[in-house]
């Protein structure tokens, strides 16, 4: 049976997604501490107290399974992936409620055709009225991004080193410039930079415009922390930097566990 979705958070309620683009890289996750959040695939790795582990794809979780049980420390992990086979308790299970717009079910979400998504329509239903956008790339980083500081949500000692070594490499190479340069903050899912390219201009981005009325019409404002997002080019959400978002916030308590002790099993695919 597929986990009911509950109304877990109250009115007003801040939510952080945090996806897997490259503007992430060197991002220190503790600033999100005492806000709601959810984190998509590796980024269990970046922030691995976060609310929601949300993941759509079956041989992601195969390949992270055991390391996602031993790292990940928050409320549940959620997917829509069909795991034949694989019956963890700890896993809710949630239903495909078609490719584009905003799931009002409590079973499902829309899937968009990827987590990002998927997680959007989740933290919806979860409760929050505010969705903060990380790592929402959406596209593929040349070396040039690399080397710019504007390119990512924050500062830090590591990316100032990434932004050293990328200038420096430009330096010795200019053709780099216009080059790719990676497609996650992380290391990646196994595509090369040209299909990624392909895929998320094509298939993972178009649909994001479908969100955009759905969201308006339930009063939920979204703020993309992402910068130079190509989200930017098919929504009317706006950009901000993430230290102006954090400053008109107040912190949350602690909240419940609610992983059931019941099996689950995802019961669609996308």
């Amino acid at each position: 049976m597929p986990w009911t979705i509950p109304h877990l958070w109250p009115p007003n309620t801040t939510c952080f997604l945090v996806a897997g683009g490259p503007s992430l890289y060197g991002f220190d996750p503790s600033v999100l501490s005492g806000h709601h959040s959810i984190v998509i695939n590796n980024s269990y790795l970046l922030y691995p107290t976060a609310d929601y582990l949300y993941f759509c794809d079956a041989a992601w979780y195969q390949q992270h399974r055991r390391q996602v049980e031993s790292t990940f420390k928050g409320q549940g992990i959620v997917t829509m992936s069909r795991l034949n086979g694989i019956h963890d308790t700890h896993l809710l299970s949630i239903r495909n409620q078609g490719r584009t717009g905003l799931s009002l079910s409590r079973d499902g979400v829309c899937h968009g055709s990827h987590s990002g998504y998927q997680a959007i329509n989740l933290a919806f239903l979860l409760g929050a009225t505010r969705l903060v956008l990380l790592g929402y790339d959406l596209r593929v980083w040349t070396w040039g991004d690399a080397a710019d500081p504007t390119s990512y949500i924050s500062l830090t000692t590591q990316v100032e080193e990434q932004i050293d070594k990328a200038t420096q490499k430009i330096a010795e190479k200019p053709e780099l410039y216009s080059l790719p340069h990676g497609t996650h903050w992380h290391s990646g899912h196994g595509a090369s930079s040209e299909l990624m390219s392909r895929r998320l201009r094509d298939v993972m981005l178009p649909p994001m415009s479908t969100l955009v009325q759905p969201l308006r019409d339930q009063g939920v404002e979204v703020i993309n922390c992402t910068p130079k997002s190509a989200v930017l080019t098919v929504t009317p959400w706006p950009y901000r930097p993430l230290e102006e978002v954090l400053g008109t916030l107040s912190e949350v308590g602690p909240i419940e566990s609610i992983i059931p002790n019941t099996t689950a099993t995802a019961e669609a695919t996308v």
